[in-house]
């Protein structure tokens, strides 16, 4: 039996993908730093997945395979051994390439909406029968693993453009090889890699570029850096959005009503006559503009309308998304959201306003990840949170930095936040911000924790606590 073993393991995406190695017949172990919920009880549930705290070489056995997380160092003694001794190495992209992508790669890809996107192209082929191998980054109702590998000629992944690893950083989607391939957008993020957003949209466009003839490229048309990275595609462009439009060869959405938890929506597309109504529960205007691409792209792909329509119905979302995480005794609802950058804090305010009463009072704690705290990221908060009535900065996790990086603190980034929003404020002890919902929050109002990280078991405590 072969032997590969993770070096970071307790990534979102390692853990999945060390399990999928497993399903698939070889040896796994793992090592990390830590081990924290939700990643350490994912791997308790997995007795076959052997793993342990620390960088140890003398415990790594000699694996066949290294699969190196990309958040770890060049100097991290597991993988100074591995390359010592000749074993061969690879980020999970290079493991999805060779293991989970085929024939007919569906790449979900854009600063926003790739997951949902990825979990809802796979759900509705899963029901057209065609059993695709998949992945996207978050926990699906309705799916035991967010990673999975079948004999089926089709895979769905979700194109994520930050780099694969430390010693190639090229983006992660360079691996997936798309025949079909949604844009949801070209959003400036990840500051910490792309120093401008001109490099951030060159790098889509380069992902075009490598589209096979015969491919199909859906892109969102009310995103204007799209224009620049479909330009001179090399394949058929298809664009979508998700509300009315004047273009007879868009998908878009004519109309949408909502009915209790339900909204109803009719896509059409002129040019080539289709025109079908669907069902969701999923919240925001942003949920609309991602089941219109997928939408767009599949019925391009040629997939049944019926599996669609069915598909949307049933598809419940991604957790960490806009995710209700339940209600306080005194009727406060806490809500979990992975909105690490300004941009997503944004739409996700929005779409909360969408869905609850005008005069709800929203309460933001916000932690951005590590390309929203550099100082080339500022300028994207500029009236971000204005739609919050109060913003609260916690303690920031502790990350990393490399060198001639300059990133902020959390009391710094509630001062930036300060200058175009009212009611900012930074704490910095986590019991602290517990009680300091409680005492300021009443009935009607809404919590949502935002950010990249897990907020250290907050949500939990305010659940317990406030009321």
């Amino acid at each position: 039996m072969k032997h590969v073993h993770f070096i970071g393991i307790c990534g979102v995406a390692m853990a999945p993908i060390a399990k999928m190695m497993a399903d698939l017949g070889w040896k796994v172990s793992g090592s990390d730093s830590g081990f924290y919920p939700p990643v350490s009880d994912y791997l308790k549930k997995h007795p076959e997945i052997v793993f342990y705290p620390g960088f140890h070489p003398e415990k790594m056995g000699n694996p066949d395979l290294v699969v190196v997380g990309g958040f770890i160092s060049m100097k991290n003694p597991e993988f100074i051994y591995a390359r010592n001794n000749n074993i061969p190495y690879k980020s999970y992209p290079e493991v999805l390439e060779e293991f989970l992508i085929k024939e007919n790669s569906v790449v979900c890809s854009g600063t926003y909406g790739k997951t949902t996107s990825t979990a809802l192209a796979t759900q509705i082929l899963k029901l057209d029968n065609l059993n695709p191998s998949y992945m996207f980054g978050g926990i699906v109702s309705g799916f035991s693993d967010s990673v999975g590998v079948t004999d089926s000629v089709w895979s769905v992944v979700e194109g994520d453009e930050y780099i694969s690893s430390r010693w190639n950083p090229v983006s992660k989607f360079f691996y997936y090889k798309p025949k079909y391939l949604l844009l949801t957008s070209a959003s400036w993020d990840h500051s910490d890699v792309f120093r401008s957003e001109e490099e951030f949209v060159e790098n889509f466009r380069k992902l075009v570029q490598t589209m096979p003839s015969d491919g199909i490229v859906v892109a969102n048309r009310l995103d204007e850096n799209l224009d620049k990275v479909i330009k001179d595609a090399p394949c058929k462009v298809v664009r979508y959005q998700g509300r009315k439009s004047d273009e007879a060869n868009v998908y878009n959405v004519v109309s949408r009503s909502p009915d209790g938890d339900l909204t109803r929506i009719s896509i059409e597309c002129e040019a080539n006559g289709f025109s079908e109504s669907f069902e969701t529960t999923l919240i925001g205007s942003h949920m609309i503009d991602n089941i219109t691409g997928v939408v767009a792209l599949l019925n391009e792909a040629g997939i049944g309308v019926k599996s669609m329509q069915d598909g949307v119905s049933e598809f419940r979302g991604v957790k960490r998304r806009l995710e209700i995480r339940g209600r306080t005794r005194n009727g406060v609802t806490i809500i979990d959201d992975l909105a690490h950058s300004p941009a997503k804090a944004l739409a996700g305010l929005h779409a909360l306003g969408h869905r609850f009463p005008l005069r709800t009072r929203i309460f933001v704690v916000y932690e951005p990840n590590v390309g929203n705290r550099t100082i080339e990221s500022l300028p994207g908060y500029d009236r971000a949170f204005g739609l919050a009535h109060e913003v609260i900065i916690p303690r920031l996790s502790k990350t990393k930095t490399k060198k001639d990086e300059t990133r902020i603190n959390g009391k710094e980034l509630a001062k930036v936040i300060e200058k175009t929003q009212e009611n900012v404020k930074y704490i910095e002890d986590d019991d602290e911000l517990v009680k300091y919902i409680k005492k300021n929050t009443r009935e009607g109002d809404v919590v949502v924790f935002m950010g990249a990280h897990g907020f250290r078991g907050m949500i939990e405590q305010v659940l317990e606590r406030a009321g």
